[in-house]
């Protein structure tokens, strides 16, 4: 296999560095000894040696295809389909009887799917149950009061009085691991 030359350029030499080591991370067995990373604080220097790469990042798109490649997904074997959304966009997920509704930032998808099952399936993740209709995803709780969790994208749920306690506590946890 050729070698694969890819350029960085960014201003902060220390995130480049970074960045390449991230690349490196993601780069899989025996391509790694195929790819060579050259770094650059100024895309003026880049312009000179243009042609001699294949592919050229700067910082602030990588940072974002790295997110891309990141995002973990969560599977539902539905009755006629298997249907995948991606745990980061999910802002809270609704019980509704033998159904669930998932909300994400713009949408709003209903699925024939037990709440207690995709509970399950999300209890490794930064998920919270704030009542027994309600799973809300961490990452976008804007505040948490004394009886409503407000989220990102303004919609305020309830708590309920019996996992109040629960839901600060799992809160500060999650806000402390980040």
């Amino acid at each position: 296999m050729e070698q694969i030359r890819i350029a960085l350029c960014g201003e902060n030499q220390k995130n480049l560095r970074l960045l390449e080591k991230d690349l490196m991370c993601h780069v899989k067995g025996e391509y790694k000894k195929d790819l060579h990373i050259d770094l650059y604080n100024r895309s003026q220097d880049l312009n000179l040696l243009v042609d001699r790469y294949d592919a050229i990042c700067f910082t602030d798109r990588l940072i974002h295809a790295f997110a891309l490649i990141e995002k973990k997904e969560i599977v539902l074997p539905l009755r006629k389909e298997i249907k995948t959304y991606y745990i980061d966009d999910i802002y809270y997920i609704e019980a509704d009887m033998k159904q669930i509704h998932i909300w994400t930032a713009d949408t709003e998808t209903v699925e024939q799917f037990a709440f207690h099952e995709i509970r399950d399936l999300l209890k490794d993740e930064d998920f919270l149950q704030i009542h027994r209709s309600y799973l809300v995803n961490s990452k976008h709780i804007k505040s948490i009061d004394n009886c409503s969790v407000h989220m990102k994208n303004g919609i305020s749920l309830p708590i309920s009085k019996y996992r109040k306690a629960a839901v600060y506590e799992q809160w500060r946890i999650y806000l402390n691991s980040k």
